[in-house]
């Protein structure tokens, strides 16, 4: 560090004034990388380490179906590709209040498929592809802000869910700008498997739905972060019920139809001319909110 500062002071006049300003800069500089990588300040320690698999796995089961959901891989149940307008939409149930992370608490959660992108789309020239096609999915009533509701769009694959530079998620919310949510160290978690329970009759809205009980597991059996009811059937997800630690979902429609657009907002960004994925964000990392109209 020492080095750095002397190396980088040739910048600066040799005073106090001047390497204070070069020690800050380097400073700043590091932190970037390190939050780049995935590396977090640890209390009582004193230093930085990385997270370790059954801290995030604890993160995870803290945050609920919000999180829980994105280690879920359609793959696992035969969705190997997804059509335009495909939904289903479930019921929401809160059954602990011990997570603070999500203050808002839908009435209903929708998943649906509302675009497709190709490598000439922004984000996809800006962070490369995972596969030569890939979706858009919004999740609506995952999201929020202080008091306001907002969505949640990603754009995925069906084999991987996970929140990553090439498979982002946009926080959107009515009179705010979207950020783009890129958790750190989620990329070191493996992908997730199935461990099949057994068949269960599930009932339904829709009627009497036949189910794969199984949980989702990351990093070895143990390691429960949801328990799904699915059939390959109710797309996009082929999620029956999805049950977090602290939160359920459970189906009440599902199907095709013409998607709503996309909100203003993110429209130029499912379109592929936009990416939302640089200005205040450098800086704040997802804790930017700002707001699109000022009040007065």
């Amino acid at each position: 560090m020492t080095s750095l500062v002397r190396r980088t002071t040739k910048w600066f006049p040799y005073s106090i004034r001047g390497q204070i300003i070069a020690s800050a800069f380097i400073a700043a500089l590091l932190l970037i990388i390190y939050r780049e990588a995935g590396w977090t300040f640890v209390s009582g320690g004193g230093g930085l380490a990385r997270r370790s698999i059954s801290e995030q796995l604890q993160r995870i089961r803290q945050a609920g179906l919000s999180e829980a959901i994105t280690h879920f891989r359609p793959s696992t149940v035969g969705i190997s590709s997804w059509s335009i307008g495909e939904f289903a939409e479930y019921n929401y149930k809160r059954h602990s209040s011990a997570s603070p992370w999500m203050a808002i608490i839908p009435e209903r959660v929708v998943v649906e498929v509302i675009g497709q992108s190709d490598s000439n789309h922004a984000l996809c020239q800006l962070n490369g592809m995972v596969e030569d096609r890939e979706y858009w999915l919004r999740f609506v009533g995952m999201g929020g802000w202080r008091d306001v509701k907002g969505d949640t769009y990603r754009l995925v694959v069906p084999d991987d869910l996970r929140v990553s530079a090439r498979t982002p998620a946009f926080s959107c919310i009515p009179g705010y700008f979207p950020i783009s949510n890129r958790i750190t160290g989620d990329v070191e978690l493996p992908a997730s498997t199935l461990r099949q329970i057994d068949s269960e009759m599930v009932q339904t809205r829709v009627g009497m739905v036949e189910c794969t009980h199984a949980y989702v597991t990351v990093g070895g059996e143990e390691n429960n972060v949801l328990e799904v009811w699915l059939n390959p059937l109710v797309r996009p997800l082929g999620i029956v019920r999805a049950r977090s630690a602290i939160d359920t979902i459970e189906l009440q429609a599902f199907g095709t139809r013409t998607p709503a657009p996309a909100a203003t907002e993110m429209a130029t960004v499912v379109e592929g001319r936009s990416t939302y994925a640089r200005g205040c964000e450098s800086c704040h990392q997802s804790e930017c909110h700002e707001l699109r109209k000022q009040p007065l």
